[in-house]
């Protein structure tokens, strides 16, 4: 997780200016929450429905009822790591297509004011590093 949630981080404010950084990092931490919940309920719905459809197919399958419902928890279980499987690897392709930050400290971004030169008190104080963030 470690090895995530650091490089997510800098990523994510990347550019951003100083006095906004607060900002972003919450939004990087609600969006990682929020997402967390809505990956957990949808494999779950997925592996209770594997699982129920793995239950009603094999009814009149021999070996018993507690065989069978561990077969369709095992059923449930592999069909859900094989979507996060899935959904990760997309994950991957896009951040491998479409993220081109570049290192850190490399490019200035104007002002969140919006003029493009910045106040006099944003030039004057010195560059932080993203990772510093």
């Amino acid at each position: 997780m470690g090895t995530a949630f650091m490089p997510a981080m800098s990523l994510a404010t990347h550019g951003i200016q100083p006095q906004d950084a607060g900002v972003a990092s919450a939004m990087v931490n609600t969006s990682q929450q929020v997402g967390g919940a809505i990956g957990t309920a949808l494999l779950n719905t997925v592996a209770a429905s594997a699982t129920t459809s793995y239950l009603a197919a094999h009814t009149a399958g021999a070996g018993g009822p507690k065989l069978l419902q561990a077969q369709g928890l095992v059923h449930g279980y592999t069909h859900a790591i094989w979507w996060a499987v899935g959904i990760e690897a997309i994950a991957a392709l896009i951040a491998l297509t479409f993220i081109n930050a570049g290192r850190p400290g490399s490019t200035r971004v104007a002002s969140s004011d919006g003029d493009g030169a910045g106040s006099a008190a944003t030039q004057d104080e010195a560059a932080v590093p993203v990772v510093m963030h």
